[in-house]
């Protein structure tokens, strides 16, 4: 994983999510860059710098250098570059900037510390869940980061589901975590803890990481199932597949890795289906 991005409001709950994205580069050895989105709020016009107040520029630039040399104290080997970024929306213009210039891994706070905050980052991870193609985690507030030695899969075995394993092994060996599949059982679709050890076995056996356990979650809320595991078991990091359907609106579509985004106390990493990186 060569770079990640990460964005800050400039906020407390923004900057939290700067520190966990600096943790995470230096455990990979990553570069970081990190981002203010400055919104026009002017549809499909790309505004140049010149016609921006300078000074207001000059302001966030300056945000950004004191944030990085913040994060140089904690982390002085860490290579990381600031930029505004100028558009219409901030989750659009994280998400051109993104790939457009190869980003490994996003990663954004989920909400902000008031009802304001709370509505235009939770908004602006939701849609980038919804768009991105891009690997991303979303830090709820209040979350500091600690080493990830738990990471929840939670999947309901389809088989793109499956295939995503790869990427969060490799995701996992630089912790060296141990991974607990959580099967979501439909309510046609009863499974069996003999089922779940057989497949646990063959996951474990096909992607040759002996560390990994399954479970089954039989909740009717996703989010409180995996609530409730978390305080059994501990979870650093959930991770979830967002499934794409050609044939919707996406933009419209309120999706289960979305709800959870929005309601999660744990780490959040989401992988795209069809759309497997090795991260």
């Amino acid at each position: 994983m060569r770079t990640i991005l990460t964005a800050s409001d400039f906020s407390k709950n923004g900057n939290n999510t700067v520190e966990y994205a600096a943790s995470l580069a230096e455990v990979f050895n990553s570069r970081l860059i990190i981002c203010h989105v400055n919104e026009t709020f002017t549809q499909n016009i790309r505004i140049s710098e010149s016609a921006i107040n300078t000074e207001l520029l000059s302001e966030m630039r300056s945000n950004l250098e004191l944030l990085k040399q913040k994060i140089l104290n904690k982390h002085p080997d860490l290579s990381i570059d600031c930029i505004v970024l100028t558009g219409s929306t901030s989750h659009e213009t994280i998400k051109n900037y993104s790939e457009e210039n190869h980003i490994d891994l996003i990663v954004i706070g989920c909400t902000g510390t008031n009802v304001i905050e709370r509505k235009l980052m939770g908004s602006t991870s939701s849609k980038l869940i919804l768009s991105s193609t891009i690997p991303l985690i979303c830090i709820p507030e209040h979350t500091n980061y600690s080493p990830i030695k738990r990471i929840a899969f939670a999947t309901d075995l389809r088989e793109d589901n499956l295939s995503a394993s790869h990427s969060i092994i490799t995701f996992a060996k630089q912790f060296q975590s141990e991974i607990s599949f959580l099967f979501i059982d439909k309510k046609d679709e009863i499974h069996t803890e003999e089922q779940i050890s057989e497949l646990t076995r063959k996951i474990r056996e096909k992607v040759h990481y002996p560390k990994i356990s399954g479970y089954i979650i039989q909740h009717i809320n996703l989010n409180k199932g995996i609530n409730a595991f978390h305080k059994k078991h501990n979870i650093d990091l959930l991770v979830m597949l967002k499934h794409v359907d050609e044939n919707s609106n996406i933009a419209l579509s309120k999706s289960n890795t979305v709800y959870v985004s929005e309601h999660t106390t744990l780490p959040l990493l989401v992988l795209r289906s069809g759309i497997i990186s090795v991260i």
